[in-house]
């Protein structure tokens, strides 16, 4: 009787324990799909594999792809994103191009091209349309948001009020109700930001929290290298030996300890649940698990704060007092020096009528003299409004050629010669403007 009770228990143990999919050596899709009630993985072109809870099994179903590239290259183009009541998207790393999974077809939905603007972008879902904070891409860093509206299939750019976080990319970030919280992010390579926001998408408007507290990194957390972190905009971070679950709006962090030498990626939940890709430490092999969560959190655990504590301010109360004196003699210093420069400024190349577009690139091409700069630099000084790519790439060429012709009637120099095209150094596809060394000189005379 004893022994029979023993197998009992030793099958309801079992029945509760992981189950394991092996994958081919490959990083697949893994989601909940809500429509359908099941988890889900993509990993080729046939179809995809769908968990049934009742048999404990994976059951193959197949699809159709109607995708313009490669399915390989689909995997590491794309990220998926889905919450219950939206559909199935699949995003454009870069941001352009949207896939739709609709019953048993993947099919592409945007009316737009590939931007190659967004990447390192946090993607989120926001009233169930796709979301890219910041990112990189056409030489630049980016701290905008942009949407996908699924009306009209194209992206458009959310305009903000207020400060914003600076440019970055390969962030952290997660949706609360109409809050949208970013941490850390990278502005250059090896260089990171220490920083936490909050973005109110009721009022448009950006909020800083506060700085990241100085101990998560130890843990490597919100640092350059997220190669391990799979799914960066969900509520965990794996990084081998711990897991930590984000908790914005109370500004905690949980701490769960792995002890072992695997990195988790892609974690998805549903009901008593828990989904995961278990990735070897070399990355070179992945398993695709199932467990119940009362299981896969029964782990050591400990709380700590998200945030820095603020600063004793109170120390600092006796040395305000001669500061704010100081400071204010040496913003009045400051003041006179400014007014010079101005005044200086506007009595240099005073015979010149140029537009304030026109002035401030001709002053920067001065300030870079033979070194140049680069025709994407060129796009700042026309980008107030967030334009298109054509609009932007029309505005550059007529703000270029406006200078040459006015510079041109000022010198008596040939419009040809007032800026050199020359190629940059490393890169010969970037093409780098020179201002001619000779108006730069006898603008220059004309100021003593």
């Amino acid at each position: 009787m004893r022994f029979i009770v023993f197998l009992y228990l030793l099958v309801c143990f079992s029945s509760w324990g992981q189950t394991i999919y092996g994958t081919k050596n490959i990083i697949p899709f893994t989601f909940y799909n809500h429509e359908r009630q099941k988890f889900t993985i993509i990993e080729d072109s046939t179809g995809c594999q769908e968990y049934n809870e009742q048999t404990k099994k994976w059951e193959f179903r197949k699809l159709e792809y109607q995708i313009e590239e490669s399915f390989n290259k689909f995997l590491e183009d794309y990220v998926i994103l889905h919450e219950k009541g939206s559909k199935v998207f699949f995003v454009d790393r870069g941001c352009g191009f949207v896939y739709i999974l609709e019953k048993d077809t993947l099919k592409r939905h945007d009316r737009s091209f590939h931007h190659k603007n967004q990447f390192g972008g946090t993607f989120f879902l926001y009233k169930r349309q796709p979301h890219i904070y910041g990112g990189y891409g056409l030489f630049t860093l980016k701290n905008i948001i942009t949407y996908y509206n699924l009306k009209e299939r194209e992206w458009f750019v959310h305009q903000v009020t207020g400060d914003l976080p600076k440019p970055r990319y390969q962030a952290h970030g997660m949706l609360v109700g109409n809050d949208f919280y970013l941490a850390g992010g990278c502005y250059d390579s090896g260089k990171f930001y220490d920083d936490v926001w909050k973005f109110d998408f009721s009022k448009l408007k950006w909020s800083l929290l506060g700085k990241i507290n100085k101990s998560l990194f130890v843990y490597s957390l919100f640092t350059p290298d997220f190669r391990g972190r799979g799914n960066l905009t969900q509520q965990f971070i794996s990084t081998g030996i711990n897991l930590f679950r984000l908790d914005y709006p109370n500004k905690q962090i949980t701490k769960y300890r792995l002890g072992n030498s695997f990195i988790l990626k892609n974690i998805t939940s549903n009901n008593d649940l828990i989904m995961y890709i278990k990735a070897a430490k070399d990355e070179f092999s992945y398993q695709v698990i199932i467990e119940n969560k009362s299981e896969f959190f029964s782990q050591e655990k400990e709380v700590l704060s998200l945030l820095e504590k603020p600063k004793n301010q109170q120390a600092d109360a006796s040395k305000n007092t001669w500061f704010k004196e100081l400071f204010i003699l040496f913003v009045l210093i400051l003041s006179v020096l400014f007014s010079f420069l101005v005044y200086k400024r506007l009595k240099k190349n005073q015979s010149l009528d140029l537009s304030s577009s026109e002035r401030e690139l001709f002053d920067f091409m001065c300030e870079k003299g033979e070194e140049g700069i680069e025709i994407s630099e060129v796009s700042d000084f026309v980008n107030a409004d967030n334009p298109s790519i054509d609009t932007l790439k029309k505005r550059r060429e007529g703000l270029i050629k406006s200078l040459k012709f006015k510079l041109a009637q000022d010198t008596k120099i040939s419009i040809h010669e007032v800026i050199i095209e020359s190629k940059h150094a490393k890169d010969k596809r970037v093409k780098v403007l020179i201002l001619n060394s000779k108006i730069i000189s006898h603008y220059r005379k004309k100021a003593k």
